[in-house]
């Protein structure tokens, strides 16, 4: 969170008459440095924004304490004269200390124990957003979030368990070297609905009935959102659009938008989709009868042995090498080639740290002083003249103009960050 006034007192010309930073000019890398000592706030910032907040629920708050965003008193409850809050999306999901271990290569499966911890630290964090008033705190809805009222809606938490150990069994089986195509098959007829036993054992591994029920809860009074906008503090003529994937022209080809497109129209556009389709099941939730959110074809919920694609799914990436094309399938992008996004729009989404931005769009678009992909911070993906560059964000003014499509990216992996390193991204309302 930059100060401002002393850069633009400072005498050093504007970014768009000269060579955007790189990392080393900002002191990067340093793991997860954000933008100034992160402690104070100006006193004009009206909202503060966090990429996907899939960590425990005392991580999330002192995040929030550190930068002064609580009550002075110490309790747990947001400052009530200070900035209100924007949540990127996913508040589910994240590997357990023991859990990561395993997936660089240690044997061992996560415990039950962990599970449970990291199911009930994920519905604790979204309850306490939920009992913030609605302008304190804007929720947009993510692909972990909405999973639980669409591909995952009909299930139950004991059958929930059945798929987890038959997914483990699959697993098991593959690391003996043993066949599995038989376990596979049996996994989707017992449950057509999932994708994928691997979203089951990783991606979606702490879903619960309290989980699907807060969010459809939370759907149908409307709080939570596709789509948001704000104004940069740093840079306060400029309107972004804020959503937790990012929008490229395909979806608002979709939504039947052309050209450029303010993000107010991009966000009204969205959020009456979303609306609509919340509509469609309302009687239906109503009486416990778990009919799948539906959002097609912007975004596509996942289907047996495909998983879903489009706007809560997709993520930048180089163009498709051999064995990808899959993932930049237009009819089900898991994928987009950073040219597809909309010119003339400043964007701001969560959904992909730098990690695995790092593996994506690598070895093409990575500027030469980007660290590896152990590093996290608030990076920018800019687009002009088809020339795309990605680097570290420090605050500085993204380029605007009607031949440039910017994307400002703030997931920064905060379960795997400390309350003293995780940046925010300082808004203004609107």
């Amino acid at each position: 969170l930059a100060d401002r006034q002393l850069r633009r007192d400072s005498g050093v010309p504007p970014d768009h008459v000269r060579e955007p930073p790189s990392a080393r000019q900002h002191g990067l890398p340093c793991r997860r440095t954000a933008p100034g000592d992160g402690t104070q706030l100006s006193s004009t910032v009206e909202r503060v924004a966090f990429g996907d907040p899939q960590a425990g629920h005392d991580r999330l708050l002192g995040i929030l304490r550190h930068r002064g965003l609580l009550d002075p008193s110490g309790s747990d409850r947001l400052a009530p004269d200070g900035p209100g809050l924007l949540s990127i999306g996913d508040h589910f999901d994240y590997p357990p200390d023991h859990a990561r271990d395993a997936r660089r290569g240690s044997p061992g499966r996560t415990t039950e124990a962990a599970q449970r911890s990291v199911t009930e630290e994920g519905l604790r964090n979204l309850e306490w957003l939920a009992a913030l008033p609605p302008e304190r705190a804007t929720i947009l809805l993510g692909n972990h979030d909405v999973v639980r009222v669409a591909e995952f809606a009909g299930l139950t938490d004991e059958r929930f368990r059945r798929a987890g150990k038959l997914a483990e069994r699959i697993v098991e089986a593959e690391r003996a070297g043993r066949p599995a195509s038989g376990l596979v098959d049996l996994f989707h007829s017992e449950f057509p609905a999932l994708p994928t036993p691997e979203q089951v054992r990783r991606d979606f591994s702490s879903w619960s009935e309290a989980q699907r029920d807060l969010v459809a809860r939370l759907l149908l009074a409307g709080r939570m959102r596709l789509a948001s906008t704000a104004r940069l503090d740093a840079w306060p003529e400029i309107e972004v659009l804020v959503t937790h994937a990012g929008v490229t022209r395909r979806e608002c080809s979709l939504l039947g938008l052309g050209g450029t497109v303010a993000p107010s129209e991009i966000a009204r556009a969205l959020n009456d989709l979303l609306d609509s389709r919340v509509e469609r099941v309302r009687g239906d939730w109503a009486r416990g009868d778990w009919t799948p959110l539906d959002l097609a074809p912007v975004h596509l919920a996942g289907v047996t042995r495909r998983e879903g694609g489009g706007l809560l799914f997709h993520r930048a990436g180089a163009p498709a090498t051999d064995g990808d094309g899959w993932k930049f399938d237009k009819r089900h992008p898991r994928r987009f080639d950073p040219r597809a996004l909309p010119r003339g729009l400043v964007q701001v989404c969560g959904h992909t740290a730098h990690r695995k931005s790092w593996e994506d769009l690598a070895p093409g678009w990575l500027a030469e002083e980007m660290p590896d992909r152990e590093h996290d911070g608030l990076r920018r993906l800019t687009v002009r003249d088809d020339v795309v560059e990605y680097v570290w964000w420090n605050d500085e003014r993204p380029p605007v103009d009607a031949d440039t499509a910017t994307l400002i990216l703030i997931d920064a992996g905060m379960h795997r960050s400390s309350d003293e390193e995780y940046p925010l991204l300082a808004l203004r309302d609107s």
